[in-house]
């Protein structure tokens, strides 16, 4: 590896920074109209000029790793910055303008495209809620019905247990809830006093 270069090959090394500054510049039109298309808030910007930063600086250190071997050269970051501001004031003002005015258009036309969509579904689904709420209606009707005429209702389950109706009749006949007693002892002849 040398360490000064010829005057030939620090021209064709400044040469390719400057398209590499240029093809920067087209990936920075590229994330901002991506930007543009997502929203409009500050945070959004943010992270996109974040994105846009790493990426540029991780091509730049292979750009240099490739070019000139690893070595940091003023001229070659000078030639890359140099060649994103050509990009930035020729080609970049004039695709600005054009992505803006897609973005606005592809805006409009979602938009219409979602009012004509909300209202088509609108009209197809709107009938058939009528129709849906009919029947719920009835349904409910029915079930109001059938529950009027069931004989048991849930409230009164409590007296269908066994247990709970032995201990009823035990209550009110003591001396049948007495042999209920002496079947469970196990002692049918005993009676306890």
């Amino acid at each position: 590896m040398t360490y000064i270069l010829n005057m030939g090959e620090q021209s064709k090394i400044f040469a390719l920074s400057l398209g590499f500054g240029f093809l920067i510049g087209i990936f920075y039109d590229v994330l901002r109209l991506f930007r543009l298309l997502c929203s409009d808030s500050k945070k959004v910007f943010f992270v996109f000029d974040l994105v846009y930063t790493v990426a540029a600086a991780v091509a730049t250190f292979l750009f240099l790793l490739t070019v000139t071997g690893g070595s940091v050269r003023a001229y070659v970051l000078l030639g890359e910055l140099l060649g994103f501001l050509i990009y930035f004031v020729t080609l970049g003002t004039l695709l600005s303008t054009f992505f803006e005015r897609i973005v606005a258009f592809l805006k409009r036309s979602f938009s219409k495209i979602a009012t004509g969509s909300k209202r088509l579904f609108h009209r197809i689904f709107v009938p058939f809620r009528r129709l849906f709420l009919k029947k719920a209606k009835k349904a409910e009707k029915k079930a109001q019905f059938s529950i009027k005429k069931s004989k048991i209702h849930l409230k009164y389950l409590h007296g269908l247990l066994y247990n709970q109706h032995n201990m009823k009749s035990a209550k009110t006949n003591p001396a049948k809830g007495k042999e209920s007693e002496v079947r469970k002892n196990g002692k049918e002849g005993k009676k306890e006093n």
